[in-house]
């Protein structure tokens, strides 16, 4: 069974961009829409509200069962943000005060109040709040809202059997702030909480601090009974100077004429026209439900302080979202690197020939330059050598015919006295010891002999090194 109400009125767009001391902010989104609901009994109240250039739509339905709301969320579109109002009867409502601290330290500082004001035996809670006016200076005022895990727990559980998980459980004080922000003056008000047949009535305080209290409300028997017990309630707490009170009547039942005759009562409708017709043009009532009147109080606007949803849900779709990103970011570059490695792959494949046979011609380019320089030092040394035109031409004749291929000289020294010191290298070790028999054999030498022979590593490989002392013998000549 469904309860189906349309109204439409345009907004007023300065009241959408303003913020309030309730700890909230609203939104000026121009075309936005919002799911805002309820537990009842078995069943669940939802309010849609649209906003579409300026202008509110509000469509109240109390829904059955899943189906019939999964076919007002399948209309709305998933995008759609959802709100739930938690009932009186699943929290407390403390005022505090504290020192004047940094806005991101306000959480923590209520908690440690609130865990020591609590009994041990309270269990594991959650907060909320919103910032009081009238401050003292230096100090702070909260009024917190302060809920059991496990209630918390247990209603969203119930609101996940409807396939709802909203962005933000606001307790039903937040609700009855924006109603007397926005609404004719009451000492009193008085709503169907939804709740198993319970009944919320609320109180505003000289020093704005809000009241809440929950009682039956099966028959009219325990609703009149209900509304004498509220009633003595606000002339303990507020008394007034004639002893007369207005009670906002914003339950779906007929509304009492009066009470005692100093209590009157008024409808949803008287308490808002004069006030909306003048303030708000978004607010229009006429059979409006008190679901659908939190509905446009609190519609675009932002209770992050007041949302009472729970941390470990709140903190599983942080991190479920932190892993999607993360996620994606190491996907991208995961591919990008294998990107990168297959470009490497195919560069060092193309060039890899390339570079071994530059590198092979370098060591090609390094054997010869070494024994280019080995032929120029012994052209340089024979020419330094002091020795007459006839010496050098003995010298060169010997060395050609006693010198075997494989064999050069790196310093050809001839002393005054006619001494020739030779030094060179050979390819084998063994053309050092043959050498002396063949420059012996020569006329011009005499008294050769082998002063020292060694292998050593030059270039990649090894030579033998060798010194040789003779005499050029110059009588023959």
């Amino acid at each position: 069974m469904a309860r189906d109400m349309h109204s439409t009125a345009t907004a007023n767009e300065n009241d959408m961009k303003s913020s309030n001391g309730d700890g909230k902010k609203t939104n000026g989104t121009k075309n936005a829409t919002t799911l805002i609901c309820r537990l009842v009994g078995e069943r669940i109240e939802a309010a849609v509200l649209q906003r579409r250039n300026g202008q509110l739509d509000v469509c109240e339905e109390v829904v059955g069962d899943a189906s019939e709301l999964a076919a007002i969320t399948k209309r709305i579109g998933r995008k759609a943000e959802t709100i739930a109002l938690l009932p009186k009867s699943e929290y407390l409502i403390k005022t505090l005060e504290i020192p004047e601290v940094s806005a991101r330290e306000v959480r923590s500082m209520l908690e440690l109040e609130v865990e020591a004001s609590l009994p041990q035996e309270f269990g594991a809670v959650q907060i909320s709040y919103c910032q009081l006016p009238d401050q003292r200076e230096g100090c702070l005022r909260y009024e917190v809202y302060i809920a059991r895990e496990s209630a918390l727990n247990e209603y969203m559980s119930a609101l996940e059997s409807f396939a709802i998980k909203p962005a933000a459980l606001l307790p039903s004080a937040t609700v009855w702030r924006s109603i007397y922000d926005r609404c004719e003056p009451a000492d009193m008000l008085v709503c169907s909480s939804g709740l198993d047949g319970q009944i919320e009535s609320a109180v505003m305080h000289e020093d704005q601090t809000l009241s809440v209290r929950v009682f039956s409300g099966n028959g009219d028997s325990d609703l009149s009974g209900s509304v004498a017990e509220s009633v003595k309630f606000l002339q303990m707490h507020c008394p007034s100077s004639d002893g007369s009170f207005t009670i906002g009547w914003l339950i779906d039942s007929d509304r009492p004429d009066s009470y005692n005759g100093h209590v009157s009562f008024k409808t949803i409708d008287e308490l808002f026209c004069n006030k909306s017709a003048e303030e708000d043009g978004d607010m229009a009532t006429e059979g409006r439900s008190f679901l659908g009147v939190a509905a446009v109080c609190i519609a675009g606007s932002l209770y992050d302080d007041a949302n009472l949803r729970p941390r470990g849900d709140l903190a599983t779709r942080q991190k479920k979202a932190i892993f999607i990103k993360t996620a994606i970011g190491a996907g991208s570059s995961v591919i990008a690197v294998l990107v990168a490695m297959l470009s490497l792959h195919v560069f060092a494949a193309r060039y890899e020939r390339q570079i071994q046979a530059r590198s092979n011609g370098i060591k090609s380019i390094a054997w010869r330059g070494e024994a280019v320089g080995r032929r120029i030092a012994q052209l340089k040394e024979i020419r330094a050598a002091k020795i007459t035109q006839r010496d050098l031409f003995d010298i060169l004749t010997g060395l050609y015919g006693a010198t075997p291929s494989g064999v050069t000289y790196s310093l050809v020294k001839l002393s005054p006295t006619g001494e020739l010191r030779l030094q060179g290298q050979a390819e084998s070790m063994s053309q050092p010891f043959l050498l002396p028999e063949r420059l012996e054999a020569q006329p011009m030498f005499s008294q050769v002999r082998l002063d020292g022979a060694g292998q050593v590593k030059k270039a990649g490989g090894t030579v033998a090194e060798f010194r040789i002392g003779c005499v050029l013998s110059r009588s023959q000549q």
